[in-house]
């Protein structure tokens, strides 16, 4: 695979159009999967999703233009789900699942639109806890235990990376999220939610082992931006654009191959933007290579 830049480019040759463009919306109660829920159809979509490798809820915001005052108030509830997904034929995928934190209907001229704001993993900040475990006990029944209560999906992969057990007994009391930050600072790592599941990323590594290629073949828009260095290790890191891309989230591990930066960098923040019609369609991610 080349990682040069050319003029013809995938990136280059479709960035800003619209054909081949994929957003679907789906609202829901709480039971919403990947398959349930009302879908928003017909109308025009813009969004803007952000993700971090941070505990911070991942966030998103979405327009839908054209809709009615009824339908708004029969659809959007504060704690209400919602699914978006985006992409191009072959590679549309969720790029956002999560909760509903505010809905606001504005004109914009004879236009209606309505603007959501989103979280993925807020409701799990409020969950509490009252639990006692002895001495000995494993950290990842303990992070087990944390993820369920905050009504998380937690998988056995996840579970793995957490090792060790408590030196004297121990109690969890009040919100969940504040016993999981002190487990995971005690054992150096870092966690956060994607799509309503719980994601364990240990120091320099990625969530992923088959690395996302990232070339002006595959979708490479522009050049590489070097940022600033990590102080400690030094290590590089690096911007850059691609279209649309859902395999690009926070941890994720990239095969990046171009005129000015290559190698293997672990994605710390992804932003996608898109609109059904025209403008970006785009995903943005800032890399540290990793160790």
């Amino acid at each position: 695979m080349s990682g040069k830049l050319t003029d013809t480019s995938v990136g280059d040759r479709f960035y800003g159009e619209q054909y081949g463009r994929r957003v679907r919306l789906a609202v829901g109660d709480r039971s919403l999967g990947d398959t349930q829920g009302t879908e928003i159809e017909g109308h025009r979509i813009a969004f803007q999703v952000e993700k971090t490798r941070t505990s911070k809820p991942n966030s998103a915001k979405i327009q839908i233009y054209g809709m009615s005052g009824a339908t708004v108030k029969d659809l959007f509830n504060k704690g209400t789900r919602a699914r978006l997904s985006a992409g191009y034929p072959h590679t549309e995928a969720v790029i956002f699942f999560g909760d509903i934190v505010s809905a606001e209907r504005w004109h914009d001229g004879p236009t209606p639109i309505v603007e959501l704001e989103l979280e993925d993993g807020s409701q799990a900040m409020k969950a509490a806890i009252n639990k006692a475990w002895t001495r000995g006990t494993p950290f990842s029944v303990i992070v087990e235990s944390l993820a369920l209560a905050m009504g998380l999906d937690v998988t056995a992969s996840t579970i793995a990376k957490i090792h060790g057990g408590t030196r004297y007994a121990y109690t969890g009391h009040g919100f969940a999220f504040r016993d999981l930050d002190l487990i995971c600072r005690t054992l150096g790592v870092v966690w956060t939610v994607e799509h309503g599941e719980l994601v364990v990323l240990q120091p320099g590594k990625s969530n992923n082992r088959i690395a996302v290629a990232v070339s002006a073949d595959t979708g490479l828009i522009g050049t590489v931006t070097p940022l600033e260095a990590t102080k400690k290790k030094k290590l590089r890191r690096v911007q850059f654009q691609t279209l649309l891309n859902s395999r690009l989230h926070a941890g994720a591990l990239v095969d990046l191959r171009s005129e000015r930066r290559s190698g293997l960098f672990r994605v710390d923040r992804a932003t996608h933007a898109g609109d059904t019609h025209g403008g970006d369609f785009s995903t943005v991610s800032e890399c540290t290579e990793t160790t």
